[in-house]
C-alpha cells in the first residue's frame, strides 16, 4: 500500500536506478535524480519545463517524478514530455554515491 511519505532513501535531489518495469521495459535501468514525491490530485510544477504544471489525477497513484534525458513521460514527440517521467516508488533503486560498496551489497542481501 502507497503511503502519502516518500521511503527512507528515496529523496529529492537524489539518484535513483529503474527497475521492475514490464510496461515501459526500456526505462529499466536508467538512473534518473528524483525531482518530487508527488500525491495524486495535486498539481506540481513540471520538473524540466517550470513555467508549467503537472496534475496526478485520482487514480494515478502517488510516487515520484524524475528527470534523466533518457526519459519521457508519454509521446516523446512532445517537448513537455521528454527528459522526465513518474515512477511508483517500488520501482525506483535508491543509489547512494557516498556509501561504502560492501554496505550496499549487504543491504540489498538483507531486503531479499
Amino acid at each position: 500500500m502507497m503511503t502519502n511519505q516518500p521511503r527512507g532513501e528515496l529523496v529529492p535531489g537524489g539518484l535513483a536506478m529503474v527497475y521492475g518495469l514490464k510496461n515501459n521495459a526500456e526505462f529499466n535501468g536508467v538512473v534518473c535524480e528524483l525531482y518530487r514525491f508527488c500525491v495524486e490530485g495535486v498539481a506540481y510544477q513540471h520538473p524540466v519545463m517550470p513555467e508549467r504544471r503537472i496534475l496526478l489525477e485520482a487514480g494515478d497513484g502517488d510516487g515520484w517524478a524524475v528527470t534523466s534525458p533518457s526519459l519521457h513521460a508519454g509521446d516523446p514527440s512532445e517537448a513537455t514530455d521528454l527528459g522526465w517521467a513518474f515512477f511508483d516508488e517500488r520501482n525506483l533503486l535508491p543509489i547512494n554515491p557516498s556509501a561504502d560498496p560492501l554496505e550496499i551489497t549487504q543491504q540489498q542481501e538483507c531486503e531479499v
